[in-house]
């Protein structure tokens, strides 16, 4: 990798309070610049909170526009809708970046909206300023017919022009791209914190399953209490420890069994409801013996990715999980003792749990076995590499 100095705006019109995912990303590549002496800037939806946005030196909250808000006005089609919100983005863009062609203009977490506005923006630029564009598809991505049709104006222009390299957030995504497209459209990694192997461990002394990340509508969350109770009551000797992040308070109610369940086994079972750092998150997950992932794969499909996936990968955690999803297409091949479940629902859950106990040892020893490697590709050298071509 050349030291040499890039000139690299970062747009990010979907990084507000719930920043997650790509807040990472953002922070990553923001260590990364500084690592290799690049020129960079950062824009950023205008719902960016300041105590966040003043970790990136130089940034600025700008788009008054994001993905997340409603595109829809009283009687538009969906086709209508689209256009008009991307020409509303190209209008952001057209107002708060100057660029010329030499400028890197990365850009990521986009939905079809978004994709479009920036292949409109682009477009309409003198081709003497036109920049390198490299956009990276996380969210917003269906692989069904309503879907292709969102994100086919975007593909036709981009496929046309050697100044744009489109990228999936999952694999799922960059097969589809590149059907769009026309083109090879490669999948970006998501980027690790650097020094995760300290985080790694051999195991717990016995059997822990773990279940990790924010509590969010859509999660099935509500089937955990049920398969534990189920799982426990047919002799299973497994411990529990649940550690979710309060994002979506109106969960709560769904969670009080699993509640209740931690008082009648206070041995067996921890509940937590808290935000933890970075380093206390990493240990806590590090240290399962196995994540359960209860999401049905309609709501986290093959084009949804997840973080948690790949960071229990990347740190040796085998996982349960519903097949059909974003874990079974991204790590099945791998054989790392994941097990994936035909559906996600208490009595599979249960008996996935039942099985996974039998052979814990060797999906224990498998998942650590193929974790450096599935680590190192998803460092940001390689990443990088990836997005300057």
């Amino acid at each position: 990798m050349t030291s040499a100095p890039y000139d690299i705006l970062i747009v990010d019109p979907g990084m507000a309070q719930n920043f997650g995912h790509h807040y990472a990303y953002n922070r990553a590549l923001r260590g990364w610049c500084a690592a290799k002496g690049a020129r960079n800037r950062f824009l950023f939806s205008r719902h960016v909170p300041a105590e966040l946005l003043a970790e990136f030196p130089g940034g600025q909250g700008v788009f008054a526009w994001s993905p997340y808000l409603p595109p829809s006005l009283p009687g538009e089609g969906p086709k209508e809708a689209l256009r008009r919100t991307a020409e509303a983005f190209a209008a952001e863009l057209r107002a708060h970046i100057e660029v010329d062609a030499a400028t890197l203009v990365f850009a990521h977490t986009l939905d079809p909206a978004s994709l479009y506005g920036f292949a409109l923006w682009q477009a309409a630029l003198p081709e003497s300023r036109r920049p390198r564009l490299a956009l990276n598809v996380m969210l917003g991505v269906v692989d069904n017919a309503a879907g292709r049709e969102m994100l086919a104006p975007a593909c036709a222009i981009l496929g046309q022009t050697d100044r744009a390299r489109l990228f999936g957030g999952s694999k799922a995504t960059a097969r589809l791209l590149s059907e769009l497209s026309g083109r090879v459209c490669a999948m970006l990694p998501t980027p690790l914190p650097t020094g995760l192997e300290r985080f790694r461990t051999e195991g717990t002394g016995g059997l822990l399953f773990g279940t990790a990340g924010d509590a969010r509508m859509g999660k099935n969350l509500h089937i955990l209490a049920p398969a534990i109770l189920r799982y426990l009551a047919g002799g299973g000797a497994g411990r529990f420890h649940i550690h979710l992040t309060p994002t979506d308070e109106a969960l709560i109610p769904a969670l009080l069994p699993l509640h209740d369940l931690s008082r009648e086994y206070p041995e067996r079972i921890v509940l937590e409801w808290k935000y933890l750092s970075e380093a206390e998150y990493l240990t806590r997950l590090g240290g399962f013996t196995a994540l359960i992932i209860p999401y049905r794969s309609e709501e986290y499909h093959v084009c949804r990715p997840s973080g948690l996936v790949v960071e229990a990968t990347a740190l040796g955690v085998p996982f349960v999980a519903c097949a059909g999803g974003f874990a079974e297409d991204e790590i099945a091949s791998l054989n790392n003792g994941s097990f994936f479940m035909a559906k996600a629902d208490p009595k599979e859950l249960a008996r996935a749990l039942a099985l996974f106990e039998r052979e814990k040892d060797a999906r224990k020893a498998g998942a650590l076995a193929v974790a450096p490697a599935y680590a190192a590709g998803h460092g940001l050298d390689a990443i990088m590499r990836l997005v300057l071509g």
